[in-house]
């Protein structure tokens, strides 16, 4: 995997403008699934595009409310399918990024220190990191499982590597990360396509596979 960022560049930078056009990216992606798509197959092994969804839902709302309360939500880092309508899935995450988006406009909020859900301890520019990298991780995962057509914008995508060279090498997958063995990308994939590959995305997954 080719990496344009430093992974200096994830403890650093403010990540807040390039949030904000993973958001935009994911945001339609999941605006555009279909209720007869929920209950499919997605390359997360185990999930559905109906739990894929529930985690990016409840992920969102998790960082605005571990910025707003300096608390991570507890529970299993899945919204419950039974509080959001088949039709709704768009409209919750719309809702999940605007809050984020609210409380990350704190400048300060970027050097304070957080406790992740599963241990570690991150500035805020670190933690705000962690919904771009899912943004555009997942959104590869979406696009597959439901045929979109959507592409994230290189900036997102330039990030996401720099965020999966420093938190989940290819050398300390074992097996406590959510993370399969490297996978060979094609010799004519895009950036986005390298990096699924690289965290274990097997580059030709499709639902009938």
């Amino acid at each position: 995997m080719v990496r344009a960022m430093t992974e200096t560049s994830v403890t650093s930078m403010d990540p807040r403008p390039v949030y904000e056009q993973a958001a935009d990216y994911l945001g339609a992606l999941v605006a555009a699934v279909r209720p007869d798509q929920l209950d499919g197959p997605t390359p997360c092994a185990g999930w559905t595009v109906r739990d894929l969804l529930s985690h990016l839902v409840a992920a969102t709302e998790g960082i605005a409310v571990l910025g707003e309360t300096g608390t991570a939500p507890g529970g299993s880092g899945m919204m419950s399918a039974a509080q959001i309508a088949d039709d709704g899935w768009g409209a919750a995450l719309a809702a999940a990024r605007a809050h984020l988006s609210a409380v990350w406009a704190d400048d300060t909020k970027l050097d304070e220190v957080f406790q992740l859900p599963w241990g570690p301890k991150f500035p805020g520019r670190v933690t705000l990191a962690i919904p771009v990298f899912e943004a555009v991780v997942h959104g590869w995962d979406l696009a597959r499982a439901t045929g979109g057509q959507r592409r994230p914008e290189p900036g997102p995508v330039r990030f996401a590597e720099a965020v999966a060279g420093q938190f989940a090498p290819a050398g300390e997958r074992d097996g406590r990360r959510p993370f399969g063995p490297v996978q060979t990308a094609p010799a004519e994939a895009d950036a986005q396509d390298r990096l699924a590959a690289f965290l274990g995305r097997p580059h030709d997954w499709s639902p009938a596979a």
